[in-house]
């Protein structure tokens, strides 16, 4: 999998109002792959989301959003998901803590399960730079190089 985007945000002083915004490409998923019934689980740095896949690639639940398109000319799957709630807890692990931290390098892995007749495993471990606002919240921001 390779990252286009990926944005963490942690609200220290709000609890359950964290989001996460992850833009991505798979590159080794075949054209012809069927997501129809299919399940993904989304984990952004041990913050695990499971969806149910409609018929056209998208999943929905209380915790989030997740959607896949097939660009026919580059022959890419994308994928695109939105997490939202009470995160902040298992990003700690991996730097996103409420301290006064400014322009910080923080590694947050990131995870894509699809799971259908066969289980199709993505992985990436990018670097973000990480901000936090004297306590209020912290933003991890991923920049391609």
């Amino acid at each position: 999998m390779d990252i286009n985007s990926l944005k963490l945000q942690a609200k220290f002083n709000r609890v359950g109002s964290d989001t996460c915004s992850v833009r991505g490409t798979l590159p080794a998923l075949p054209p012809d792959f069927s997501l129809t019934n299919a399940t993904a689980t989304l984990d952004v740095g041990d913050a695990q989301v499971d969806f149910q896949l409609n018929a056209k690639g998208r999943g929905v639940n209380p915790y989030g959003t997740i959607r896949f398109s097939y660009n026919k000319k580059t022959g890419i799957w994308t994928v695109t998901g939105k997490l939202k709630g009470y995160l902040k807890g298992a990003w700690a692990g991996h730097g996103l803590t409420n301290q006064i931290l400014i322009n910080a390098q923080v590694t947050v892995p990131v995870v894509l399960l699809l799971r259908l007749d066969a289980l199709e495993s993505f992985a990436v471990e990018p670097v973000l730079s990480y901000t936090d606002k004297a306590g209020v919240s912290g933003t991890a921001t991923y920049v391609p190089r």
